[in-house]
């Protein structure tokens, strides 16, 4: 990262090996990877991409699926590590580095931002990622972007809002806040796991996006968009959805 790029939180300390396990053990794999495959309408030969994979939770839903040209980037060593010690992983390449300064070699069919992995830089480097994704697509490629829709940040438009779950012995809670307008979403989020003795605390902050400013960020990276959705079950995008999924391709 230079001196001119910015993060909003800091990302390496938060997305460790135990945010997979404390932060997202209630998202459906099968259920994200149908939806990925069906609206990027992916073939068994096509290309995959996937930036801020993670610990490859939906490559290997893809994999599952037949898709054989599977990629995933992260910055993260030891989610990484985990990754590569999982199945599929002799089929499966992971890159560790930062999306924007990897020197990528290879296009490819499908590109792939899932839930919430986009939006935690300052405004010019996010545009810089797009036009990024816009020259890493084959002329027939396609990329999807899945961030918060404006309907997620309604919930928190009255002020902060906490909420708490206890989960198998796991007792998170949420506090979150829009800052500077609505268009930042910053949450701290405890976890406390008693049968292992844990107390945690992750700071996030993501840049929000109102679907015309998306639609413009979008076009001036090089990229056109084909379709919208508001869920993972197909649903249009409306001013109440609580996910904005873009699907779009590039101009060239």
């Amino acid at each position: 990262m230079t001196d001119l790029e910015k993060k909003l939180f800091d990302t390496d300390a938060t997305f460790d090996v135990d945010y997979y396990e404390y932060m997202a053990p209630h998202r459906d794999t099968a259920q994200d990877t149908s939806f990925i495959f069906d609206a990027l309408d992916i073939t068994a030969i096509d290309t995959v991409l996937e930036i801020g994979t993670g610990n490859g939770r939906l490559l290997r839903g893809l994999r599952e699926r037949g898709v054989t040209n599977l990629t995933g980037i992260d910055f993260s060593h030891d989610v990484l590590v985990q990754a590569r010690a999982a199945q599929y992983a002799d089929s499966i390449t992971y890159l560790e580095g930062d999306f924007l300064h990897h020197p990528f070699d290879v296009q490819y069919d499908k590109i792939v931002s899932f839930f919430s992995s986009f939006g935690y830089m300052d405004d010019a480097t996010n545009a810089r990622i797009l036009e990024k994704v816009a020259t890493l697509l084959t002329p027939s490629g396609r990329f999807l972007l899945d961030i918060p829709g404006e309907g997620y940040a309604n919930n928190v438009r009255a002020g902060t809002t906490r909420i708490e779950e206890d989960r198998d012995g796991v007792h998170t809670v949420w506090d979150a806040t829009l800052r500077e307008g609505g268009i930042y979403y910053d949450s701290m989020c405890t976890v406390t796991d008693s049968k292992k003795g844990i107390h945690k605390t992750y700071h996030f902050v993501m840049r929000l996006y109102q679907h015309a400013e998306m639609i413009e960020l979008l076009e001036r990276a090089g990229l056109t968009v084909v379709q919208t959705y508001g869920s993972y079950a197909f649903h249009p995008l409306t001013a109440t959805s609580k996910r904005a999924i873009y699907i779009a391709q590039g101009t060239a």
